[in-house]
């Protein structure tokens, strides 16, 4: 018997929330890529967060349920998003932003008045590790910009260098928060073209929290609250 209901019909639009993420689960577990394509698109239609992209709910530490197409320099390992919005003032501890840490310091790499977004994938020897900054444009629009990109090991960098244009077509550039609650988020990077040529087509990411700034439980250790050895890699 067919889990799903059919791909033509507008069930998944009537569908409440946490049914639809209970079809995701049964198609992950299926390996089912083209239905969960098809859950992504319908779980947006029900995003039940208003301006999605300046919410609060987005800092923290996301790890890649779905990825469409996989990003190449991942080498098909699953990608952790790390996200950190601008704060105008040190709040203290535990406040959203990358002034927040307890020294009030500002994240390296990290311009006044942007946000951090840092994407990790964990290889057999140590992890690779994107930085880039990201400014809200209006809308459900980011405009990202890579600053570096380092190999880490044990959470220390064994080499960092900059990202400078021309960039690879394969990174994120634009990303688009398109859904976000307690749970689940998706953001979507715009296709990657030269003239008329394709070089990436849309790329969609099904995101699931793994921790979030606002818990205040004080467990939470983001890119503004660095250990004096190492970074927090895994949450």
């Amino acid at each position: 018997m067919n889990a799903f209901p059919a791909a033509d019909d507008d069930a998944y639009l009537d569908a409440p929330i946490e049914e639809l993420k209970a079809h995701m689960s049964i198609a992950r577990a299926s390996n089912d890529r083209a239905k969960l394509s098809e859950l992504v698109d319908a779980l947006e239609a029900l995003n039940p967060t208003d301006r999605c992209a300046t919410s609060p709910l987005l800092d923290g530490y996301w790890e890649t349920v779905y990825a469409s197409p996989e990003p190449c320099w991942a080498r098909g390992r699953p990608v952790l998003h790390v996200i950190e919005s601008w704060c105008p003032q040190n709040l203290g501890p535990g406040a959203p932003g990358v002034l927040a840490n307890p020294r009030g310091e500002l994240w390296s790499d990290v311009a006044k008045g942007r946000g951090a977004y840092v994407q990790r994938a964990r290889l057999r020897w140590g992890t690779i590790e994107l930085r880039a900054t990201y400014q809200w444009l209006g809308g459900e629009t980011w405009d990202v910009e890579f600053v570096s990109r380092a190999r880490l090991l044990f959470g220390l960098p064994l080499w960092r260098a900059p990202l400078l244009a021309p960039l690879p077509s394969d990174l994120d550039h634009g990303v688009r928060p398109t859904y976000v609650d307690g749970e689940l988020c998706i953001l979507r990077a715009p296709a990657c073209t030269a003239g008329q040529t394709t070089l990436r087509s849309e790329r969609v990411y099904l995101l699931r929290r793994r921790r979030n700034r606002l818990w205040q439980d004080g467990s939470f250790k983001g890119l503004s609250d660095r250990p004096l050895v190492g970074f927090d890699l895994d949450p």
